[in-house]
């Protein structure tokens, strides 16, 4: 109960931090602006104006969670070791482990509010414009918030023993194989020479497959995925963040925070 209620605590101070922070201000002012390019792109497009909607506006959510997280993931730990406010909080009997695990709940959720309200601006668009529901659209706004919190769990993790412009850029570098991963290995140029498939098959043991986590083509086209298929790209991607929080935490208890 202890270590719960310290990661709870420290939850709790993050989100408040988040909620004092221009950043939900910006993204309110985002959503609108997504809201109201979508709405016009909708209405001048030659195809279907709820697709189009529909389309651009998981598009926006992706990339908007997607720099959220990876702007503000990778000083979550690093700000509060250059500011010194660790080790008050430390100070005052928290483990190392109970923090790290609280700042990142903590943003979890502060990275949930924020998909919550650019959803709400891209879905209230959608059914204005037509749009007929379809239980693929909770799937792949949850999709792309569990695609964001992996890129929250990466760059958190070379955070740790980069500096801030490196744990970006590397983050940014894994992000774009882990959404290339599956063309790549049908390439006939791979296909050709199977020592690089071999490698490329060992990639993507390492690298979160991102491209899997996007269903917004099934969405769009109102194609079935089955259940089966959906809880495995689901647990995929929490059992993804949790290796990496697990690493992450092991690498934080060791460090040298002098």
């Amino acid at each position: 109960m202890k270590v719960i209620n310290e990661i709870w605590q420290v939850s709790k101070y993050t989100l408040m931090e988040f909620l004092k922070s221009r950043v939900l201000i910006n993204t309110i002012f985002i959503s609108v602006a997504i809201f109201i390019v979508v709405l016009v792109a909708s209405e001048i497009s030659y195809g279907n104006p709820q697709k189009v909607a529909l389309d651009l506006g998981l598009g926006a959510l992706s990339m908007s969670l997607f720099i959220i997280a990876l702007l503000m993931g990778s000083t979550l730990i690093s700000r509060e070791i250059e500011e010194r406010t660790i080790y008050i909080i430390l100070a005052r009997g928290i483990s190392r482990t109970s923090f790290y695990l609280g700042r990142i709940f903590g943003f979890a959720i502060a990275l949930f509010i924020n998909a919550f309200i650019i959803t709400f601006f891209v879905l209230t668009l959608y059914f204005l414009l037509g749009g007929s529901f379809n239980s693929l659209l909770i799937y792949s706004v949850g999709y792309a918030y569990l695609s964001a919190l992996i890129i929250l769990c990466v760059v958190n993790f070379f955070s740790l023993f980069t500096n801030v412009t490196l744990s970006v850029l590397y983050t940014f570098i894994i992000y774009v194989i882990g959404n290339v991963l599956n063309e790549t290995i049908v390439l006939t140029f791979v296909e050709n020479r199977p020592f690089l498939g071999k490698v490329i098959d060992i990639i993507r043991w390492l690298v979160p497959n991102f491209s899997i986590l996007n269903i917004k083509e099934y969405v769009l086209y109102e194609n079935d995925l089955s259940f089966n298929y959906l809880f495995f790209v689901g647990v995929y991607g929490v059992f993804f963040c949790l290796v990496l929080m697990a690493i992450s935490s092991f690498i934080f208890y060791k460090k040298d925070l002098e």
